[in-house]
């Protein structure tokens, strides 16, 4: 409904009867919607958004954050070779905390690595997920509001509030510092890197590669050691020789 060029005119005659069936009832929908909602006429918008519930993303040291992160890890357990809590903080960053955006990330991620032949996810391929074109879209939102957060500027309205209070703010005061902390973490990081040398990345490379737990491959040959033949007297006779042999051939050896 949302797609046609009569998109709020359609929405809104839904809504309104849905209102008509004397129940109590609400819709979940996003910013666009309740843009769309808003910019309609007075008696349509005093009934459809007079009391708007706001639902901001979980900070990422909140309970609710954690509890998510570990009930992933719970369904990802056989494909991912690291601790979601572990990066906990950088999975909220790359993901400004939607969680329909971090499921889309991990997705990505999973196809990613059975693509270059591992059965199993890295956080190098949580990284390349966020860089890929399948994330673009996503990408693109994700830094818009991180951007916003750090610098202000214009925002486009599917990622603004249509509604304001107190207690709105509130909450968007709080989503925003966290998206701050997120963008002092990616301008000191740019910052680093830019500041190094040729070596001097390498070799952040090979640590940040270095720490990333160790993958068994998927068929491994392991050889055992020989066997040592059993001892004789004619093999200890011929091993002495061999030594005297050896110091006759040594003049400064001695006896």
């Amino acid at each position: 409904m949302a797609q046609s060029a009569s998109a709020a005119t359609l929405i809104t005659r839904t809504l309104l009867s849905l209102a008509d069936l004397q129940v109590p009832w609400f819709v979940i929908g996003n910013y666009s919607l309740g843009w769309k909602l808003c910019e309609r006429d007075p008696e349509a918008t005093q009934r459809l958004v007079h009391d708007p519930v706001i639902m901001m993303p979980d900070p990422p040291d909140s309970v609710d954050w954690v509890s998510l992160l570990a009930e992933y890890q719970v369904v990802l357990a056989e494909v991912l070779d690291f601790e979601l809590l572990t990066y906990q903080v950088e999975l909220w960053n790359l993901s400004a905390g939607l969680k329909r955006e971090l499921v889309s990330l991990l997705v990505i991620s999973y196809r990613i690595s059975r693509h270059g032949g591992d059965s199993q996810i890295s956080w190098s391929h949580v990284r390349l997920a966020f860089a890929s074109a399948s994330f673009s879209v996503a990408r693109a939102d994700i830094n818009a509001l991180i951007s916003h957060a750090g610098q202000g500027g214009k925002l486009k309205k599917g990622l603004r509030c249509p509604f304001n209070g107190p207690e709105i703010q509130a909450a968007i005061c709080t989503y925003s510092e966290k998206l701050r902390e997120a963008r002092a973490e990616k301008v000191a990081i740019a910052t680093v890197k830019a500041s190094m040398n040729r070596q001097e990345r390498e070799a952040i490379e090979n640590i940040e590669k270095a720490a990333e737990p160790s993958r068994a491959s998927p068929a491994q040959i392991i050889k055992m050691p020989k066997r040592r033949k059993p001892r004789t007297l004619e093999g200890m006779q011929e091993a002495a020789q061999d030594f005297l042999a050896s110091l006759a051939k040594d003049p400064s050896a001695k006896t």
